[in-house]
């Protein structure tokens, strides 16, 4: 799609987010007061309209509730508790975005004995309805699976576990135009060793999906997807990280990933074997965790338990005494931790967080189990959030565009601009954000409302939605504009 085409057809006004204005905070810190939900947030995701998607419990918030669901609305803060008809328990899936529809794939889910399903549902992000996929169920079922968008708009799900309580080791791929297929060449019999549980699971920026291991440390490829797939050992991780470990990707081919003693690892998956550094310690292990990709490139790390063995004996991060309630932002380019102000409320087992399109942190949930029923959230106000600030603005820009297009926005001030990054939209749950990836993007200033942006290729810049901000020199971000990248087109 050429500049001129893209400004034609797709040169839309900035998405309605709040302005700074609306954002009143005296410094960094959190919102006082906590808000309440229909659900226990356990998996959320920033969906088209700009709206979240969550789900995980019933309407008290204990487990078993599939059928209910919420959707969250950032900018008025109200929500809406609803129900569907497919009887299928959602507790525990995998949920990824179709790129052919911008529709949102919930797949696997609980049996009702804490094993997998093959059901397949589709939400719908225009009509918010949740109904069975009419291209069926899955070849093998899924509970606590990990799921990612692939470059050429396919749907990649590996792990969890069966119905019949064993791992799910042949991985398979979802296609808008035929469905489900299986990939028995790139089975993963590690998977068996207690392994199965949302695997960490990534792809490269040479479109190979790589999978890291919890348990026993080790990392395979996984390629050949539009055949019978194939799989074979690259690596192994370096340190101990518990199932409940936390992980996401922060740049072009580099995952953050916790480790069991309070250390914070980068991984670069980008080479025929990864490499990994210890950059940064974060003073305590910190299970449980939520991974927030700011707009600047930093991450924001809240929730989560110090302790991996809890009171009654178990090992899923549910002492609320060794809960960890401060924010710590981790900076890439210096490999510095700030430790920021305390949020109210534990967010234990079954919580949440995601970057929100006005640059504010959602963290919610926690609970089933758990010494808390969090049917609630709370919000995170970085420091550029500061009433000082005067935020730059993005007043126009298209609302899709395809993987490596040159595209014009329109901004108040293109001088003032030094930064323009993307962040990409993914479903959050059990410390894990497999799609989620953020970019700094060339830039070329025109005039003085005016920026060209160059979007990176399609293995980096994968299809799915997108937040596209633009930065000043005092690192202080716009409020983001919705972008479809390779995607079907945004609702206006």
């Amino acid at each position: 799609m050429d500049v001129a085409l893209t400004l034609l057809l797709c040169f839309v006004p900035c998405s309605c987010f709040p302005t700074h204005s609306n954002l009143v905070t005296k410094d960094e810190g959190w919102e006082r007061k906590v808000e309440k939900l229909g659900v226990i947030p356990i998996h959320a995701m920033v969906v088209p309209g700009g709206k979240v998607f969550m789900y995980g419990t019933d309407d008290q918030g204990e487990q078993g509730g599939g059928l209910y669901y919420d959707i969250w609305d950032p900018v008025s803060g109200e929500h809406e508790l609803l129900k569907h008809k497919t009887k299928t328990n959602i507790f525990c899936t995998t949920l990824t975005m179709d790129p052919s529809t911008g529709n949102v794939l919930v797949m696997g889910g609980d049996n009702g004995d804490n094993d997998g399903v093959k059901d397949v549902l589709e939400f719908d992000s225009t009509t918010h309805e949740l109904r069975k996929h009419p291209l069926g169920k899955m070849h093998y079922a899924r509970w606590y699976g990990t799921s990612v968008n692939l470059p050429n708009g396919d749907v990649f799900v590996i792990g969890g576990r069966d119905e019949n309580g064993d791992a799910s080791v042949i991985p398979e791929v979802w296609s808008p135009d035929s469905g489900w297929r299986e990939l028995p060449r790139a089975e993963l019999l590690d998977l068996e060793r207690k392994n199965w549980w949302y695997p960490h699971t990534f792809v490269n920026s040479n479109g190979k999906i790589i999978v890291i291991l919890h348990r026993n440390r080790n990392v395979y490829q996984i390629d050949r997807t539009d055949g019978r797939g194939r799989v074979r050992l690259i690596g192994e991780k370096p340190f101990s990280s518990n199932k409940l470990g936390a992980s996401i990707m922060f740049d072009v081919d580099k995952v953050m990933m916790l480790d069991d003693e309070g250390g914070l690892w980068v991984v670069d998956i980008g080479s025929s074997e990864p490499s990994w550094d210890r950059v940064a310690k974060i003073k305590t292990l910190r299970i449980n965790a939520g991974l927030s990709l700011l707009p600047d490139g930093r991450v924001a790390i809240t929730g989560g338990t110090a302790s991996a063995v809890d009171k009654d004996g178990g090992s899923i991060g549910v002492d609320e005494d060794a809960a960890v309630k401060y924010v710590q932002i981790w900076d890439p380019r210096t490999n510095d931790v700030h430790k920021g102000p305390r949020q109210q409320l534990a967010r234990l087992y079954h919580s949440s967080g995601l970057i929100l399109p006005d640059g504010r942190v959602f963290s919610g949930g926690g609970g089933a189990p758990g010494p808390l029923v969090n049917t609630n959230y709370e919000l995170f106000y970085p420091e550029y959030l500061d009433v000082s600030a005067e935020r730059p603005q993005i007043l126009k820009a298209p609302s899709n565009i395809d993987a490596g297009d040159v595209f014009i926005i329109r901004v108040d001030d293109a001088d003032a601009v030094m930064k323009v990054t993307a962040t990409k939209s993914g479903g959050m749950t059990h410390s894990r954000n497999a799609d989620a990836r953020w970019l700094n993007l060339d830039f070329i200033v025109l005039t003085s409302k005016k920026i060209q942006v160059t979007a990176r290729e399609i293995n980096v810049m994968l299809p799915g939605l997108w937040m596209l901000n633009t930065i000043d020199a005092d690192e202080v971000p716009s409020v983001a504009h919705l972008m479809g990248v390779s995607m079907a087109p945004l609702p206006n």
